[in-house]
């Protein structure tokens, strides 16, 4: 007699997500699939479900992960955030607004920012949700573009030469050090000038 072996769906997860969802699991799928992590929290602040983006961001093993609080995954360096969600809980109904804050994380060794924004849907109000998008690239152009900005602005202002710019209506965008020297204004009079002022009536037929 032949033996067939079956298995439950309770232990195959993606059956049963795929019979509870119906023609929606495409929606499950993306979820898993996207690059950015998105955390199920429940009320008690403990922790429902996390993609895989989720669980990589946050550095905790994939069945470890759920039934962890809010508290034990954020960690002492994110306390901050923890305070903005529960504080945010303990507003009257009604008054709870979306939050967005940065926080930092471990990965692999390496130091990464993340925007986390939470998200409390009046649609379903047994839970909220921990939106992860990873913004350490974006953060390191910025601090290099603020670099960059500060050594031209002290080269241009160290020069001896008169230097100003302005944009295509005539407002003034750039007044060095030199140029005010040369011509008797200072930095905050000269920043509110039109390249106009700056000739006298009858200077340029000169």
């Amino acid at each position: 007699m032949e033996t067939l072996s079956v298995q439950s769906t309770a232990d195959r997860p993606e059956e049963e997500i795929a019979r509870k969802l119906g023609p929606y699991h495409y929606l499950y799928t993306i979820l898993e699939e996207t690059p950015n992590g998105v955390v199920v929290i429940g009320l008690n602040h403990r922790i429902v479900h996390a993609n895989p983006a989720a669980r990589r961001f946050l550095d905790i093993p994939d069945k470890a992960f759920e039934g962890l609080t809010l508290q034990e995954v954020l960690g002492q360096n994110n306390r901050t955030l923890l305070n903005v969600i529960l504080e945010a809980f303990a507003a009257p109904p009604g008054k709870f607004k979306k939050i967005r804050h940065e926080m930092e994380v471990t990965e692999n060794g390496e130091r990464s920012i993340l925007d986390a924004v939470i998200v409390y849907p009046p649609a379903s109000p047994d839970y909220y949700l921990l939106y992860l998008i990873d913004i350490t690239q974006q953060k390191k152009l910025e601090g290099e573009l603020r670099r960059r900005n500060a050594f031209f602005h002290n080269l241009i202002d160290s020069s001896v030469d008169g230097i100003i710019a302005a944009d295509m209506k005539g407002n003034i965008m750039l007044f060095n050090k030199g140029a005010q020297e040369l011509l008797g204004y200072d930095e905050q009079t000269s920043l509110q000038l039109h390249v106009t002022g700056l000739y006298r009536e009858g200077a340029l037929m000169n």
